[in-house]
């Protein structure tokens, strides 16, 4: 017993030591930072159900017998020219009635910088969620040009440059990973 109480003092001394000379204690220990996701992002995504709800509803009592996907996208191959001419007013009309402004500008530098910073949060949401992003994005500059040109090709009725646009999406790993999904864009969705 005396034999057993002093081999446990010898270890203990020996495990104190070790651990004050390495990174075994818990003031040298790292520490991971829990993710916080922003609050835009919760903002989003029940702005984005709210209005594909709206809209589903809307053209249901037009007569539409058609589904509004969770993207905000509908199968209308079926559709003829007539009927979906009149498909396109039925929507134009849901969106005045449901009182959302359409609006025909473009944006600008400030909107592109905030719409950066929002696909950096993007990543670090999906990173945060186990996904491999492994893309390196661009700088805010060099992105926020990119899209300049293209918003700028856009607006003059042209072809976007092939190298101008969102040429960098937080989602693009996941893309090309097969890993695109409604319950994906629900946790981390894009601003």
């Amino acid at each position: 017993m005396i034999i057993n109480q002093k081999l446990s003092r010898v270890l203990l001394t020996i495990f104190t030591f070790s651990c004050s000379t390495c990174a075994c204690s818990t003031q040298n220990s790292i520490v991971v930072e829990e993710y916080v996701r922003p609050s835009w992002m919760a903002e989003k995504v029940q702005a984005d159900e709210e209005r594909i709800s709206g809209h589903q509803a809307c053209i249901n009592t037009k007569g539409w017998d058609i589904i509004i996907d969770w993207e905000g996208g509908m199968d209308v191959s079926n559709l003829n020219d007539s009927e979906m001419e009149r498909l396109s007013n039925d929507l134009h009309s849901c969106f005045d009635e449901l009182g959302y402004t359409r609006d025909d500008s473009f944006p600008d530098e400030a909107d592109l910088r905030l719409s950066y910073q929002r696909q950096l949060e993007t990543r670090e949401c999906l990173i945060a969620n186990g996904i491999k992003v492994e893309t390196v994005p661009p700088s805010e500059d060099v992105w926020v040009d990119e899209a300049l040109k293209f918003w700028a090709a856009v607006q003059a009725g042209e072809s976007p440059p092939v190298e101008s646009g969102d040429s960098w999406s937080a989602y693009d790993d996941v893309i090309n990973q097969g890993l695109y999904s409604e319950e994906l864009v629900r946790i981390c969705p894009q601003g």
